[in-house]
């Protein structure tokens, strides 16, 4: 059994954004460049793709990377990753979305380091972000309570600010999490009340009175969860 391994949900059935996965960007699928921000803190032979797409399989291959074919119906990344924790044993999985290929490779070390420190506690990356960015909708938006400890997150824009305070501060998730081995049998079952209205996968723990630590990761990174993103991803120099 590993100490760790890095998993990498990928599907290509996106609502938001059919395909996103198999853009391409600087010449490379996006997933592949999730992929390498991986390997640059991580061994290769510890990082797994996760899918149920042949073609994103067939990319796998073309660049010789470790890959897990799961079903086709899956809820979630994390309830892809529950389904294979059979053939892939391990008592901590460290999940990076794959639609992250500028993640910070600090940040996914960041959290590998505080999850050797105690591998029975759940944690997530979160980011602070600007008033106007708290107002997009597909960002899920975050509150923790005074020892880091995730209280809610949501799509909508939260904390509420009641009294226009301009220096009010809002924070988003950063797609890295630890989840422990016994964690997973959450992510095996259907979607709590909540976690289907907002669409945001951490909150089955939540529901299900599971705590969460909140880890201050950089703000360097967004996810391509639309095609506005991609476009604003394409614009990027360097």
């Amino acid at each position: 059994m590993h100490n760790y391994v890095i998993t990498i949900p990928c599907r290509l059935k996106s609502k938001r954004f059919p395909e996103k996965l198999i853009k391409k960007f600087k010449g490379k699928e996006i997933f592949v460049h999730t992929y390498e921000r991986c390997a640059k803190v991580c061994s290769p032979k510890k990082i797994f793709i996760l899918t149920d797409s042949k073609k994103i399989i067939k990319i796998c291959k073309k660049y010789k990377i470790n890959f897990v074919l799961t079903k086709k119906k899956i809820l979630t990344g994390s309830d892809r990753i529950a389904s294979v924790k059979n053939k892939l044993k391990s008592k901590v999985y460290i999940n990076v979305q794959g639609d992250e290929p500028i993640i910070n490779p600090k940040d996914i070390l960041k959290i590998i380091n505080l999850s050797k420190k105690n591998s029975k506690i759940v944690l997530n990356g979160y980011t602070q972000i600007s008033p106007k960015e708290a107002e997009i909708a597909t960002l899920p938006k975050v509150i923790i309570d005074k020892n880091n400890y995730l209280i809610y997150m949501s799509r909508s824009l939260i904390p509420a600010n009641y009294k226009n305070d301009k220096d009010k501060k809002y924070f988003k998730q950063v797609c890295i999490y630890a989840y422990p081995r016994a964690i997973l049998e959450y992510f095996n079952n259907k979607k709590t009340p909540i976690e289907k209205s907002e669409d945001i996968e951490i909150l089955r723990l939540i529901e299900n009175s599971v705590k969460v630590k909140m880890i201050k990761l950089s703000s360097t990174s967004f996810s391509i969860d639309v095609l506005d993103d991609y476009k604003k991803l394409k614009k990027l120099k360097g």
